[in-house]
């Protein structure tokens, strides 16, 4: 008897180390897929009892319960079948799934919810223990044997607390692949705000790319350049006959390649720190690139609050309509450097008739025109 129970003690000691070892593996997974093999993998490796092991996970719609891991040969051919089972089906895993709670095949020979499986044909003994997360269970964990009458107390309640890691395992896997996903989203959109400002800031200086040079280049380095920005890394050409090296590195904004620096290197003095020294350079060539530019535009926002005020107050300082539209005309003309302005002014017209935009506005019998020199006809 005291061998007996001293054996016990032994495998129930046994199985809390392997239970304590999966559970460290899986929660410092990340990838949900290789979560979900790991953890059965480590189960039927650690468990000499077990001969396979599955987890199943329900679907958005709570209809079926999808096999998502599975081990050994059968495994592979349940997988590539699709295999699934309906919540609330004659099998063991339709039954957990909708109860929520631990069901056992204690002899598959005898068992009314084992569904048999021609690809385990030596299961004698199936266990399943739902995944819940709180009190929502989002799939089952599933283990087989050779022998009848496999899983005794202990056991099922050392799996259940596998079961319990597995679960929190998948949420925060999936928790984090929501981050990265929205992270991803976020950055695309970071890259795409950054190109059209970038592309306003270029219309705006009238030109496709702007180029700076110092020195006096002996080859010719667009084909590197192009490399750099079609790439987003660093390219690196042939040395020349001056023992110089040149290389093309993309100035990245954002996510966003704005551009490309070329150096010509010495070849003695080019090695990975001084690529990692270039690629940091052109990297802050990006932040006082769009620091420059951001300090254009809010120079230009502050001239048009400018004009806009004065205009508005020479207009509002005038009760004359005349007045107002002499002013306005002028002033406006002035702003844009238009050599005609016109504003018209018209009566209201009839609900039913739609009137399309214009660069002008218009009222019968007032009519005030600049004609670029201040006059008005």
């Amino acid at each position: 008897m005291y061998n007996t129970l001293e054996a016990r003690v032994a495998i129930r000691t046994r199985d809390i180390e392997a239970t304590y070892d999966i559970s460290r593996v899986v929660v410092s997974q990340r990838d949900l897929s290789t979560l979900l093999d790991r953890a059965v993998n480590l189960i039927v490796e650690r468990f000499p009892i077990i001969y396979h092991a599955q987890i199943f996970l329900l679907d958005s719609e709570r209809a079926y319960a999808h096999l998502r891991a599975s081990t050994g040969e059968a495994g592979r051919q349940l997988l590539a079948r699709g295999h699934r089972l309906a919540v609330g089906s004659v099998s063991v895993i339709g039954q957990v799934t909708e109860q929520g709670r631990v069901v056992i095949a204690r002899d598959t020979t005898t068992s009314d919810i084992h569904r048999h499986n021609e690809f385990l044909p030596d299961t004698r003994a199936e266990l399943a223990i739902p995944l819940r997360i709180g009190d929502e269970v989002i799939g089952a964990l599933d283990v087989q044997s050779k022998q009848r009458e496999a899983f005794d107390d202990d056991l099922v309640s050392v799996l259940q607390t596998m079961a319990d890691q597995i679960a929190l395992a998948i949420q925060n896997a999936r928790l984090y692949q929501e981050w990265t996903t929205q992270l991803e989203a976020v950055e695309r959109n970071n890259r795409a705000a950054t190109r059209a400002v970038w592309q306003d800031y270029m219309r705006g200086l009238r030109a496709s790319s702007t180029q700076s040079v110092a020195g006096t280049p002996a080859t010719d380095a667009s084909a590197l350049q192009n490399e750099a920005l079609s790439t987003g890394r660093i390219a690196i050409g042939q040395t020349d006959e001056r023992g110089l090296t040149p290389i093309a590195v993309p100035v990245i904004l954002r996510g966003e390649i704005l551009g490309a620096v070329v150096w010509e290197i010495p070849q003695r003095l080019l090695d990975d720190n001084r690529l990692l020294l270039a690629q940091e350079l052109a990297n802050r060539l990006a932040i006082s690139l769009d620091n420059a530019r951001l300090f254009e535009e809010s120079q230009r926002a502050t001239e048009r609050e400018r004009i806009v005020n004065m205009i508005a107050a020479k207009v509002t300082a005038q009760t004359d309509i005349d007045e107002i539209l002499q002013t306005a005309v002028r002033e406006v003309g002035q702003a844009l450097h238009a050599p005609q302005v016109s504003i018209r002014l018209r009566q209201a017209v009839e609900k039913s008739e739609v009137i399309q935009p214009r660069l002008e506005s218009a009222h019968a019998g007032k009519d005030s025109r600049n004609n670029g020199n201040g006059r008005h006809a």
